[in-house]
């Protein structure tokens, strides 16, 4: 089963903060709001899909937060979640707001590694995407990681895939401690899937 969660990001890239999100039960679900059209309704559009897969794994999802309403939020917002889940379909400068949140966080939008973001990086331009997507190695901190998802140090894999068609996806550089799990093949630096540990 865990294949196929790292398997429903394959657009983007997972990270972590914290224990381990995949124990946890109550997931509070941030993303954009669906317009008029343009890439960004599509995408979050798209959040309806995932939002019934994770309920499916066992975990409780109460509504969807859009990002917008970040900065009006207190810890008391926070509170009753055991992980927050950022989606593909936020925007990374609407984040920073997250960051002196002390709950696990599983984003799948690299974008948020930025200085400008949640502050992964010195820099913002140390993420980015590839459209289409490359194919991704796993690192030696993939053996037995939960990230891994199953997968083994030295196991490529074509992430964003879908209907045939390959997808953008996005990886950052962090320039602060990360568990690298996995990065674009052939630029290994880039990361397309690690974790952040609490603090």
């Amino acid at each position: 089963m865990l294949k196929l969660k790292i398997a429903m990001y394959s657009m983007t890239m997972v990270f972590f903060l914290g224990t381990i999100v995949f124990a946890q039960k109550k997931c509070m679900f941030i993303g954009a709001t669906p317009g008029k059209g343009g890439k960004i309704s599509e995408n979050a559009d798209y959040d309806k899909h995932i939002m019934l897969l994770i309920k499916e794994w066992g975990y409780t999802i109460d509504k969807k937060h859009n990002c917008q309403d970040l900065p009006n939020y207190t810890e008391a917002n926070y509170e009753p979640y055991d992980f927050i889940f950022l989606s593909e379909s936020i925007h990374s400068s609407q984040v920073s707001p997250l960051r002196n949140i002390r709950k696990p966080m599983l984003s799948v939008e690299a974008m948020c590694s930025k200085h400008s973001a949640l502050g992964f990086a010195d820099s913002d331009r140390a993420a980015s995407y590839l459209d289409p997507g490359k194919p991704v190695v796993f690192l030696d901190a993939a053996k037995d990681h939960p990230l891994a998802a199953g997968y083994a140090p030295g196991d490529v894999v074509e992430f964003g895939v879908y209907a045939k068609k390959k997808c953008l996806m996005t990886w950052a550089t962090p320039t602060i401690p990360v568990i690298s799990i996995a990065g674009i093949q052939g630029n290994q630096e880039r990361l397309a899937v690690f974790g952040v540990e609490k603090g």
